[in-house]
């Protein structure tokens, strides 16, 4: 980010905005996330790691190894909290680490993905004091990062949570209002004389 004039930053930031605006789907809005994140502060690693409460995991986001549109968004198994997550979720603050070498407050583990990371940012992913998940990020060599990108993350985090907290819960109703019509549907078909071939395929059909 220093080394970008700040009216490209704004530009970005404006970008950010509007592509969030624009996509209403869960993975299409991470996806929108993870590309904007990285035109800002460039990684080597980038996540996006959403929370869930009720098995205590983190599950992953993170693109995969290809390039341009052959690149996909891929989704990991949820992971159990350790390592620079656990202390994003527990302080509910940001992390940054200029070089993980030299920082001793934590030890990851050798099968830790970002055991290879020599600079690191994280940040919680918050709206008001609920935890949506992490935004993490990582280069192979020492000192990748400033403050100032630890500054202009902070200032989209939010924005990041609120648009992946929407984006879940809008995903929650359709599903619901898809269970509630296959549900009416069902009840329609109980209520109305047919033949009882045609009830038995509209009875599969809605299984």
């Amino acid at each position: 980010v220093e080394n970008q004039p700040s009216g490209s930053i704004v530009r970005i930031l404006t970008d950010f905005n509007q592509a969030l605006s624009a996509s209403p789907g869960l993975l299409t809005t991470i996806q929108a996330s993870l590309e904007n994140v990285e035109r800002l502060v460039p990684a080597d690693m980038l996540e996006i790691n959403l929370w869930d409460p009720d098995s205590r995991y983190l599950i992953p986001y993170r693109f995969g190894t290809g390039t341009g549109a052959d690149r996909q968004l891929e989704r990991s198994f949820g992971r159990p909290v350790a390592g620079y997550s656990a202390k994003i979720l527990s302080s509910r603050k940001a992390l940054f680490i200029p070089d993980t070498e030299k920082y001793g407050e934590i030890f990851l583990d050798a099968k830790n993905e970002q055991v290879s990371v020599r600079s690191y940012i994280g940040l919680p992913l918050l709206t008001g004091t609920d935890m949506v998940g992490t935004l993490e990020l990582g280069a192979v060599n020492a000192d990748a990062y400033a403050p100032e990108d630890l500054e202009v993350l902070e200032l989209i985090s939010g924005q990041v949570a609120i648009a992946i907290r929407n984006a879940s819960m809008l995903e929650v109703e359709k599903r619901r209002s898809g269970e509630l019509g296959g549900l009416a549907s069902l009840a329609q078909v109980a209520v109305t004389p047919r033949d009882p071939q045609e009830i038995v395929g509209r009875l599969i059909q809605n299984i």
